[in-house]
Order: structure tokens, then C-alpha cells, then sequence
């Protein structure tokens, strides 16, 4: 009978700042990782990547699974700028009009290989 592989977790930013929490109060890895229902080998990790983790709890959603830079970080907060001000006014937006609005700026900062995310649209 063939083994079955292991099922894996996504853990999100606020769950690996749980964690880490558990780790800098003196708790063992090994009882962080029973409590989380987690191999030892990811709490390991985990603190291991400590300082990139907590980094980037400053920059990203505690919600996110991912935590990707920014190809094109100019442009981004540009984008996200004009979006905010824009639902502040209730203009309704969607994802073509984001999406020129996007390339817009890029053009604007001289990013010609800007080309938009498709999959949030």
C-alpha cells in the first residue's frame, strides 16, 4: 500500500506571528508544534525566518497567505492611492478600469513592461 503524502497547512502571517509569540515566551518547538497541529520542521522554519516574518507583518495583510514584492512598487501605491480616493468619492471601479489605470501610471514612471495582474480580474 502506497503511502499517503502529508497534507499541507497554509499558514497565514497572523498564525506564523502566533507562533513565533509561543517561541519568544520560552515555549519548546516541539510543544508550539503539537499545539498548532504542525510538524516540528515548520515551526522550525518559522523561526528561523523570524525577522523576514516579522517584517513583513508591517507591510502585508495579516490575512495573506502570500507575501510577494512588489515588481513595481511605485506604481502600486500609485494605484492604490487613486483607488482609495476614488471609492472615497463612491466612483465605482472595476477590474479593466484598475487595470488601464495601472498601466497609466507605469507609463507615467517609465515602466513599459507593466502589464496588470489578470487573476484579481
Amino acid at each position: 500500500m502506497a503511502a499517503v503524502p502529508a497534507k499541507r497547512n497554509k499558514l497565514d502571517l497572523s498564525k506564523k506571528l502566533a507562533i513565533l509569540e509561543k517561541l519568544e515566551s520560552g515555549k519548546k518547538q516541539v510543544e508550539v508544534a503539537q499545539e498548532f497541529n504542525l510538524p516540528k520542521t515548520t515551526v522550525q522554519t518559522i523561526w528561523i525566518d523570524r525577522d523576514k516574518i516579522t517584517q513583513r507583518s508591517c507591510e502585508f495583510s495579516p490575512s495573506a497567505m502570500r507575501n510577494r514584492d512588489l515588481k513595481f512598487p511605485k506604481t502600486e501605491a500609485a494605484l492604490v492611492s487613486w483607488f482609495d480616493e476614488q471609492r472615497a468619492k463612491n466612483i465605482p471601479i472595476n477590474g479593466p478600469i484598475l487595470k488601464e489605470k495601472g498601466r497609466k501610471f507605469a507609463e507615467e514612471l517609465d515602466k513599459n513592461d507593466f502589464k496588470g495582474n489578470r487573476s484579481i480580474f
